[in-house]
């Protein structure tokens, strides 16, 4: 599961890594959480640029009616995300890749939840997959994306049994190519990454009120005196 994450990394450089043209706003976040409206990168059309879209994290399928109450679909398990009917299609047509710069997972410790921060070990950016959706029943349009999630890797199944997909800079633009609807092409992608890649560290207890933010949230826990 992926429940909060960061993207911390300036406009200007992801601009140059993921080849966005600039301007775009975006806010840095230390702590990024379902609800909020977030940066994805996406492709429109085969013949269109990469473009930032800021999205609401939570996906609301679009055959949704107004009424009826709505499940946050802030992750889709990439096993079975093609069978599902609020994934299929988007998996199929309108995949994104959300900016970010780690994640964030909780243990629990009797009545307590521990945070941990997963980045990796270079401290550069990456991606995780997304796919995105627009539902048109309400009273404006609302444009939202989940996160696909696998089986966590040597690194992080010490602290959750899932983790987000990171799509490598060599599967980007086949993730982004909005012509490629054939889902099974995509199943190699969406297994862990290599657990040498990451690093995992435990982080204040501040992070755990979504209403913090800063690089604070940052710090290593501190032992008790």
């Amino acid at each position: 599961m992926c429940g909060r994450f960061i993207q911390t990394t300036d406009a200007e450089v992801l601009a140059a890594i993921y080849q966005v043209p600039l301007p775009f706003s975006l806010a840095l976040r230390y702590n990024a959480a379902p609800t909020q409206r977030l940066a994805v990168i996406r492709r429109m059309a085969c013949e269109a640029p990469r473009e930032i879209a800021h999205l609401r994290w939570g996906l609301i399928p679009a055959w949704v009616k107004a009424e009826q109450p709505v499940t946050l679909m802030i992750n889709a398990r990439s096993e079975t995300a093609a069978k599902k009917p609020s994934f299929r299609r988007p998996l199929a047509r309108t995949r994104c890749l959300v900016p970010t710069d780690g994640w964030y997972e909780w243990l629990r410790d009797g009545e307590k939840k521990r945070p941990f921060l997963f980045r990796r070990r270079d401290r550069a950016p990456f991606v995780f997959a997304g796919i995105w959706e627009r539902w048109l029943a309400g009273p404006e349009p609302v444009e939202s994306f989940s996160i696909l999630t696998t089986v966590a890797n040597a690194v992080a199944e010490g602290v959750h049994h899932r983790m987000p997909v990171v799509v490598g800079p060599g599967n980007q633009d086949l993730w982004l190519d909005p012509d490629m609807t054939d889902v099974d092409r995509l199943e190699p992608l969406l297994g862990p990454s290599t657990a040498e890649v990451w690093e995992v560290t435990e982080v204040v207890p501040r992070v755990n009120n979504v209403r913090n933010q800063g690089p604070g949230l940052l710090e290593p826990a501190r032992a008790p005196a």
